[in-house]
């Protein structure tokens, strides 16, 4: 009926009752009587045409009391324009679900009320606004109950207390798994309505995977409600990455703090940038932004002691809180163990495999100006095996021709407990013997083959080619003062290198041999240089950027053996480690000062201390129980890519979803007015009403005109001249 519906179609039986008014009306015209009156011939004529307009009157009032029955019963009906070929809802009950984004971009806020804020007081008026007998889901896609426990509840006000508890996630947006989940629940839902609520910023980097993939094949059964929330002016400032490091490896020397600060804004802003070490201030600067820039702010802190420092880089609070601070944690180190195996001895110092390594990590200084904190032993590789490589933080293999078993077994059990190998490659090396304790003890997944490269004399040499930017080592190198270069060394000869197992190819040569390479083995990691540190096969040693190099693969390699120092919120924590050990389990102290929950995790010869996520920014601290009894500090922060404010449009998120699926809402106090239109249809019942008021008024008004003897003019008393004509007049 064009779009017209009834919700009480019952109450439409009242239609029947405009059958009375034209009763009446008919029983009425049957008691007239007719009165013959003579000698009254131009009074006839007259009253005929005063009839033929009561008669006008009579029916217009018949029609305006039929109408004004019908109106009343339709009104009651509660009737609905909504377009042909889309469900009425209302009608029995509703299985509803709420999505509701807590991902921490929803934090911005605009008039001291942030996004999130927003989103949870529109989901509770809409639960809120559900009817006895409906059920309803709480989806918070950070905080997703069991599978188990993925059931809707009948309990509203339950479900309404869940939503007003709701708390804003420290965490990207991640709302495909939540999406999945309400549709698989509403999927086994058995009411005749089955609504899907969604409230979301529409942040484009959360957004794009399901636009990417969509829900278009998901039933067609399932009413999608969308409500987007924004701010009008977005003003947002965030620091995205911090490096701090003690200047030149240096004890006691100044520390380096390099920040970098987006403008996610709308516009330019200036703000102050703050550095806090262990709960001081101790560097404060002024910054500006244009729109859309990113600038790096790199200040300089007095010097430390040794050991762990937290640090946090704070900007001034804008309307997103969550991206204001960034912290680190600076090692600061009393002196660093490095065990250099030699492989070859000569009796010059300048001729040892070792020798530019060893000038490279204790390099000669003036007295009483500065020390390095890399502390290098030399061994020879039978002297291997009686070391106790516990106390060093790194073992580098120069130029070895090979390892006896026992040396093998021993530098295999300290890598695969946490130890950091670097294996440089050379002319003396015995590529037969290597790779068959490569075999044997599985210190590293590669295979050597013959040597490439020209006789000597030739000019033929070879560069490092295809660089991992993002690698650690690689990147904290390119964003050193000055950037160290290492496509300018020159390599005259290497070992042909394959890979057999996983490893990560940090640098190959121009055929696309690696260069560089790094693997993981057991809880520790082997470094692998397919050509040497001497000058026989290479110039590097000679290069500016040989000491650099070597210091910053020092310092990543002891780093793995103390443990990471930063972590993403929500990013599993987990600290592997080898039988051999002796660790016995970590304890792990959340930001908040809680102890975390952990689970042993048991592998081949191995096993994982596995801990529930951090949820928090901030500082964790660590500890093992047994072995070497490590410990550290990670910093936690949020994903920096949440910063990034662009959103998608309303319209690339209908097309994601079925046709016709997605109606949007608007958040705010008529929201729950603007869905019962969405989901009903726009109600007319209150304008049946005021039409009928209006037939009732008109109809008492003609009524009254009749009855009381409002007579038009030309029912006025006849002329004399017209009564003379009549018998009797004079």
């Amino acid at each position: 009926m064009l779009g017209l519906h009834f919700l009480n179609a019952a109450f439409l039986a009242g239609l029947a009752a405009v059958a009375l008014p034209i009763l009446i009306h008919l029983v009425h015209r049957r008691r007239a009587k007719e009165v013959p009156f003579s000698s009254l011939r131009y009074l006839l004529h007259i009253d005929e045409r005063v009839a033929r307009r009561h008669r006008l009157q009579e029916l217009a009032i018949l029609a305006m009391r039929c109408g004004v029955l019908a109106l009343v019963a339709m009104a009651l009906a509660k009737p609905l324009f909504r377009p042909e070929g889309t469900p009425v809802g209302g009608r029995g009950a509703t299985t509803a679900v709420f999505v509701v984004d807590d991902s921490y971009s929803m934090g911005l806020s605009e008039g001291g009320v942030t996004l999130f804020e927003q989103a949870r007081s529109s989901a509770m008026a809409i639960a809120k606004a559900l009817r006895p007998g409906d059920s309803a889901l709480l989806l918070a896609p950070h905080r997703m109950p069991p599978a188990d426990e993925l059931r809707p509840s009948n309990d509203l006000g339950a479900v309404a207390k869940q939503i007003a508890s709701m708390r804003l996630s420290h965490e990207p947006t991640l709302l495909a798994s939540a999406l999945a989940a309400a549709y698989d629940v509403l999927a086994k839902a058995e009411t005749p309505n089955r609504e899907l609520y969604v409230l979301s910023d529409l942040q484009a980097n959360g957004w794009d995977p399901i636009l990417e993939k969509g829900f278009g094949e998901r039933t067609q059964d399932v009413d999608v409600y969308l409500v987007p929330l924004a701010a009008a002016e977005v003003r947002n400032l965030a620091v995205t990455e911090v490096e701090a490091v003690a200047a030149g490896g240096l004890r006691e020397a100044p520390v380096w703090v390099t920040a970098l600060v987006s403008n996610e804004g709308r516009r330019d802003e200036q703000a102050r940038l703050q550095v806090i070490v262990d709960g001081r201030a101790v560097a404060e600067q002024a910054i500006s932004a244009a729109r859309g820039e990113t600038i790096p702010v790199a200040l300089t802190l007095p010097a430390q002691s040794a050991g762990q420092h937290r640090g946090t880089v704070r900007l001034t609070s804008d309307a997103l809180a969550e991206d204001d601070e960034r912290h680190f944690v600076v090692d600061v180190r009393d002196a660093i163990s490095v065990l250099l195996v030699n492989g070859r001895s000569a009796r010059t110092s300048y001729e040892n495999a070792t020798y530019y390594l060893e000038r490279a990590l204790r390099p000669e200084v003036q007295a009483d100006e500065s020390r390095s904190a890399i502390v290098p032993e030399v061994c020879k590789p039978e002297e291997l095996a009686g070391r106790p490589l516990a106390t060093h933080a790194a073992v580098l293999l120069s130029d070895v021709p090979a390892l006896s078993p026992d040396a093998a077994k021993a530098l295999s059990d300290w890598v695969r407990g946490g130890g950091a190998a670097v294996v440089f490659l050379g002319p003396d090396v015995k590529t037969a013997e290597w790779n068959d304790t490569l075999a044997k003890t599985g210190l590293a997944p590669i295979r050597l083959g013959p040597v490439v490269g020209a006789d000597s004399g030739e000019e033929v040499f070879f560069t490092l080619r295809d660089l991992a930017p993002r690698h650690p080592l690689l990147a904290s190198l390119s964003r050193s003062r000055p950037p160290v270069d290492l496509t300018t060394p020159r390599f005259f000869r290497y070992v042909k290198t394959s890979l057999v197992g996983d490893a990560q190819v940090l640098a190959r040569f121009p055929g696309g041999d690696p260069a560089l390479l790094e693997a993981r083995v057991g809880a520790g990691r082997v470094f692998v240089c397919a050509s040497g540190c001497t000058t026989e096969w290479t110039n590097f040693p000679l290069r500016v950027s040989f000491l650099p190099f070597v210091h910053n693969l020092v310092y990543w390699l002891s780093e793995g053996g103390r443990g990471a120092t930063s972590m993403a919120v929500g990013a599993p924590l987990r600290f592997p480690y080898a039988a051999a050990s002796g660790v016995r389990g970590v304890q792990v102290t959340s930001p908040d000062g809680k102890e975390v929950a952990k689970s042993r995790g048991e592998t081949v010869g191995a096993w994982d201390a596995l801990f529930d996520p951090i949820r928090e920014p901030g500082f964790v601290a660590w500890k093992e129980d047994g072995g070497d009894a490590r410990g550290g500090v990670l910093a936690v922060n949020v994903d920096p890519d949440e910063s990034d404010l662009a959103r998608v449009s309303k319209d690339e998120v209908e097309k994601a979803f079925p046709a016709g699926a997605v109606r949007v809402l608007s958040p705010g106090a008529e929201i729950v007015s603007e869905r019962e239109r969405s989901r009903n249809g726009v109600p007319l019942g209150d304008a049946f009403l005021i039409l009928a008021l209006a037939m009732l008024l008109g109809e008492l008004y003609l009524s009254n005109r009749i009855a009381f003897g409002a007579r038009p003019k030309s029912a006025a008393s006849p002329s004399a001249a017209q009564l003379s004509g009549l018998p009797g007049g004079s």
